[in-house]
């Protein structure tokens, strides 16, 4: 099997960006979802059939996009929900289907809310329950 090398290409948005990637998983649709380390460059998505790269980043202007372009962890649920963790402690949930976003965050007064705003891992028991592990209280 032949292997490639991927590299930031200057002035080739569709090249990887510039920064190490710290995890990285493949997704139902076959595509590589890429995360980076200590950078705001948002979600890196590859496509292995087009060797192409898309950047997904925050747009303010929508309210339905995620939160931050901070990734700390990203996971994809048995539905093909997208989980996607910041270094904010927020948690976005996409919808492929809806193509929005829904964050969700700590609220002191609203005690279904986060636990805490460090959420961090993700993990989906048998049953399909998507459970969001917490550092702090």
């Amino acid at each position: 099997m032949p292997s490639s090398h991927f590299q930031h290409v200057p002035g080739d948005s569709m090249s990887l960006p510039l920064m190490s990637i710290c995890d990285l998983y493949l997704d139902k649709g076959g595509k590589i979802i890429l995360i980076p380390s200590i950078s705001s460059s948002g979600l890196i998505h590859f496509d292995p059939v087009t060797n192409t790269y898309s950047h997904q980043k925050q747009d303010p202007a929508n309210p339905y996009s995620f939160s931050s372009d901070t990734i700390q962890g990203a996971f994809e649920d048995r539905n093909g929900i997208l989980w996607v963790t910041d270094n904010t402690g927020k948690v976005d949930r996409a919808d492929p289907q809806a193509h929005r976003f829904n964050l969700y965050k700590n609220n002191p007064f609203a005690p279904n809310s986060l636990a805490s705003n460090a959420p961090f891992p993700i993990y989906e028991d048998r049953e399909g329950t998507v459970w969001l592990g917490n550092f702090g209280d």
